[in-house]
């Protein structure tokens, strides 16, 4: 009997291990928090204040309306193709794979590969609003619990 649970046990450990949670060469839909113009190499600047970015690389802050399966909630990725991303656009977004080089030899990087839903629209408007009315009744829940 303690044989039987000891292999159940070791299969049960092989399993759990082989399950990946990476988010390597996955894509997800996420919100535009900021947009970012690199300046110099590794100087990002905000893009209002950027100035004149017609010939810069643009990156994009973006937050997922929950945690993605490695527990990541927010991510940076690379604009190759401005649309006129804005803070509050609804984007999709491919995670690089580890080790993956670009045509120029440089390590592969996160990328913006759609844009999905303008900020004014509904569809962006209401992305992730469950979950923050969750936390607020959360917190709410929190402040009103009178037990010591």
């Amino acid at each position: 009997m303690v044989r039987a649970a000891g292999w159940l046990l070791v299969a049960a450990l092989a399993a759990g291990c082989a399950t990946d949670k990476s988010v390597e060469g996955t894509s997800h839909i996420g919100k535009v928090q900021a947009v970012y113009v690199e300046q110099y190499a590794g100087v990002f600047v905000d893009r209002q204040a950027a100035g004149d970015d017609a010939d810069k690389v643009v990156w994009v802050y973006v937050t997922f309306d929950r945690p993605l399966s490695d527990g990541r909630r927010f991510a940076t990725a690379i604009l190759e193709q401005d649309t006129g991303v804005q803070t509050g656009d609804l984007v999709q977004l491919r995670f690089a794979r580890d080790g993956d080089l670009q045509r120029d030899a440089q390590p592969a990087r996160n990328q913006v590969i759609a844009l999905i839903a303008k900020h004014d629209t509904a569809a962006a408007r209401a992305f992730a609003s469950t979950h923050a009315a969750t936390v607020d009744a959360l917190r709410q829940a929190a402040v009103s619990d009178t037990r010591p």
